[in-house]
């Protein structure tokens, strides 16, 4: 008696596209950072942080892996708000600035602002910041009464340019020193990786002419060793108060601190 072969099913093609299309971190979720990883984050003169920190810290920051390979370095961008650029549209802007309409002297100020904001990435600039900050504060001044339903020098066409090149005509002082806070800590962010390049390692020398590197690197380590603690549940408070934060910290693994 001949027995009947089953004939072989084969996988659907719309099977195997899903597989295709799914990746293990979308499966399983991203791993959490190794002891390794974390010891990365401990000085040659400080002990490594080890496996306890390990657990608390894949509890604080479940963010993606950060890369790193050196390629993977140089796709990370810098921060939005305080790229020094001169962007495509303020370029137009500016050249269709028409004098009859504005006055030379408005259209001098402006591009004096344009050139602020190229440089710090906003146009809050502070009232002690010669006659450009003067300017700044006497536009807000006006706008004020402008809305107030008063007559001024700061016609429709001038706000419009104002706000147009990202003139905020209320600031709030917090936001303004977020900004700082946030400009500074990318150019020390720079510094480092170009010290990194230059050496193959994130271990700035204590001797090292950038005092302003040296101190922030060491100020780095000792956040991160705070947030660590108090993640895990040692003395301390809220780990939101940190300044540190989780795309700091995948910024700073990236280029192997």
């Amino acid at each position: 008696m001949s027995t009947m072969r089953r004939p072989m099913r084969y996988p659907s093609v719309a099977s195997l596209l899903l597989l295709a299309y799914i990746s293990p971190l979308e499966a399983f979720g991203p791993c959490p950072p190794s002891p390794c990883q974390l010891n990365h984050w401990s000085s040659s003169s400080n002990k490594p942080i080890g496996v306890a920190g390990a657990a608390s810290s894949s509890r604080l920051f479940s963010t993606a892996p950060a890369a790193t390979s050196t390629s993977d370095v140089e796709q990370i961008p810098a921060a939005t708000a305080t790229e020094a650029l001169h962007t495509s549209s303020d370029d137009q802007l500016l050249s269709s600035l028409d004098p009859s309409t504005l006055g030379r002297k408005f259209i001098e100020r402006v591009q004096e602002l344009a050139q602020y904001k190229a440089e710090t990435g906003h146009c809050n600039v502070p009232r002690r910041y010669g006659s450009l900050g003067n300017f700044v504060n006497k536009q807000r001044q006006l706008h004020r009464k402008h809305l107030e339903g008063k007559t001024t020098s700061l016609t429709p066409e001038r706000i419009r340019v104002l706000e147009q090149l990202g003139l905020q005509w209320s600031v709030d002082a917090r936001a303004v020193t977020r900004q700082k806070n946030e400009r500074v800590w990318m150019e020390r962010y720079g510094e480092l990786r170009e010290y990194q390049r230059t050496h193959g390692t994130c271990r700035v020398p204590s001797d090292h002419p950038n005092t302003k590197l040296v101190s922030w690197v060491k100020a780095q380590r000792k956040e991160y060793r705070r947030v660590l603690l108090k993640g895990g549940g040692g003395e301390g408070g809220d780990v939101t108060t940190t300044s540190l934060t989780p795309e700091r910290i995948q910024l700073l693994d990236a280029i192997g601190f």
